[in-house]
């Protein structure tokens, strides 16, 4: 049975002896570390030459390279946060969501050779715990000066590798503390919405509701990665994830991680604007159907032509999708307009869809779920 604890970690710089890093670097073939202190995300990319995209909070890039002979799925990149300094870095590898054909066997496989190869440049290894955020699982450890290396397999999941300096300092009261209406926008068109939130990449497996709330965990500062929520929440291969049952397991993480919550069935601009005006956003589920693509297509084309929030409306007041309950998905809505009857949503789907996609909340109630779930601390 798992274990649960609340670190928020605000790490220091990374600071490797030379020869450590060298070793390192020689054995994943990248190079992730030098002998310099600064680990800001502008000196990660220039060392490893890696286009690390992302906010502050998360940056990642799809791994087209193997680390350590073994062929990786993504590296990410964590920073405290509100800052560009980096204080874990993750190296996915097999895993349930993005593997192909006998994933079980591809991630024993992987972690056999990582274990192996590891071990030959940073010695002997250590039975440790390794905690990401209310997250704690038994990892193999490796110390080095200034650091540790975490090699995590989990035999029906993944199998991550984690680079983390050695002191973390907890902030209990990080997300308590800060006042999270400063990330709202508001513009001349009546567009009201929240900037900030990381983008996690759920890719072409079945996260949504995973990656969607490793968004909004670390919205509020806390490291928690979308692997270990599917793997707590039983999100099956293709995706499938059980809203109600990962609704239930969620709820032990976000206690745990002092953030309450707020969940209501109505949809409208009033019942969205009283959380958005907060600065919290709100966990949608609903149905991603094939004429809501369309229409998101459409308003991200037309909107920005248009004169004035009246204008617009008019020309959205006939967009309209079917009822339809197909493709279960969960997203986030991040903002509202009070003129145009709209609400804004941002899927995990990428860096592209970071900015807010907006909809009329007529057509947003026909795909509606009616389980709407606001976070904050």
């Amino acid at each position: 049975m798992k274990k649960f604890l609340l670190i928020v970690s605000l790490f220091p710089l990374l600071s490797f002896a030379a020869a450590d890093a060298e070793k390192i670097n020689s054995i994943l073939g990248i190079k992730l570390l030098d002998s310099s202190p600064s680990w800001k995300i502008a000196d990660l990319h220039r060392r490893t030459g890696l286009p690390l995209r992302g906010t502050p909070g998360r940056y990642s890039v799809k791994m087209k390279q193997p680390v350590a002979g073994v062929p990786a799925e993504e590296l990410i990149a964590y920073t405290a946060k509100n800052s560009r300094m980096v204080n874990r870095i993750t190296i996915v590898f097999a895993n349930k969501g993005d593997t192909s054909g006998k994933y079980k066997s591809k991630i024993k496989d992987a972690g056999s050779l990582l274990s192996t190869r590891i071990s030959s440049a940073a010695g002997n290894k250590k039975r440790s715990q390794f905690v990401s955020g209310n997250y704690r699982n038994k990892a193999d450890m490796w110390q080095f000066n200034g650091g540790k290396i975490y090699l995590e397999v989990n035999k029906k999941e993944f199998v991550m590798l984690h680079i983390v300096p050695d002191k973390a300092a907890a902030d209990k009261k990080s997300s308590v503390n800060t006042d999270y209406r400063k990330n709202i926008v508001k513009n001349s068109f009546g567009d009201v919405y929240i900037k900030n939130i990381p983008m996690v990449d759920q890719g072409a497996k079945g996260y949504c509701v995973p990656a969607t709330m490793e968004r909004i965990f670390l919205y509020y500062g806390i490291q928690l990665d979308m692997h270990h929520i599917a793997e707590i929440g039983d999100t099956e291969r293709g995706g499938g994830t059980y809203l109600n049952k990962m609704l239930r397991d969620i709820n032990t993480l976000r206690k745990k991680s002092g953030l309450r919550t707020t969940r209501f069935s109505a949809l409208s601009v009033k019942t969205v604007a009283a959380h958005i005006d907060k600065g919290n956003p709100v966990m949608w589920a609903m149905f991603s159907t094939r004429e809501l693509q369309s229409l998101y297509l459409f308003s991200k084309q037309k909107r920005p032509q248009a004169a004035s929030p009246q204008e617009w409306q008019k020309k959205i007041r006939k967009a309209d999708i079917p009822k339809k309950e197909a493709g279960p998905h969960v997203c986030l809505i991040i903002g509202y307009n009070a003129i145009t009857d709209e609400i804004a949503v941002s899927n995990s789907w990428g860096q592209m869809h970071i900015a807010p996609t907006w909809i009329p909340v007529k057509a947003a109630r026909k795909i509606s779920q009616k389980h709407l779930q606001a976070f904050y601390p």
